[in-house]
C-alpha cells in the first residue's frame, strides 16, 4: 500500500509507476493485473483535458452541444449517404477525389440554403420570407 509520495516514482514522461509496492499491497487484486505492477500515464495536456471537461458540465454548454450535435451529424450522414459512394471514393486519385468531395460539399450546402429559403437577388444574398 502507499504511505507516502516517495514511494512510487514518477518519470519525466507524464507516468507514475508504483511496480515496487505493488508485490505486498493488499489492494493488488482490485488494481491491477499486471505482473510488473501498476503504472499511471498522463497525458502532457491534462490540464486542458480536466478544463474542457469541467465546461462541459455547464448546464449552457450541454444545451448548446445537443442542440448543434444532431444537425452537424446529420449532414455528415448525408455527405455519406449511399448515392454519393458511401464511404469510399468514387474516383482514383487524391486529386479527383478531394474535386468529388468538394463538389458533394457544395452539393449538400447548396441544398441547405435552398431549404433555408437563401437566395441570391440583386447581387446580394437575401432570405425569403417564410
Amino acid at each position: 500500500m502507499i504511505e507516502s509520495e516517495e514511494s512510487y516514482v514518477i518519470l519525466n514522461t507524464g507516468r507514475a509507476d508504483f511496480a515496487e509496492n505493488c508485490g505486498d499491497c493488499p489492494l493488488r487484486a482490485s488494481c491491477t493485473t499486471s505482473a510488473s505492477g501498476r503504472s499511471v500515464t498522463i497525458h502532457a495536456r491534462e490540464d486542458l483535458l480536466q478544463a474542457h471537461k469541467a465546461q462541459q458540465r455547464d448546464p449552457s454548454w450541454q444545451e448548446a452541444y445537443t442542440s448543434t450535435r444532431p444537425k452537424v451529424e446529420r449532414k455528415l450522414a448525408h455527405f455519406v449517404r449511399r448515392a454519393w459512394g458511401g464511404r469510399r471514393a468514387r474516383v482514383r486519385g487524391q486529386l479527383r477525389i478531394a474535386t468529388d468531395a468538394d463538389t458533394r460539399a457544395a452539393a449538400i450546402n447548396w441544398a441547405r440554403l435552398s431549404t433555408l429559403g437563401v437566395k441570391r437577388a440583386s447581387g446580394t444574398w437575401v432570405t425569403a420570407p417564410p
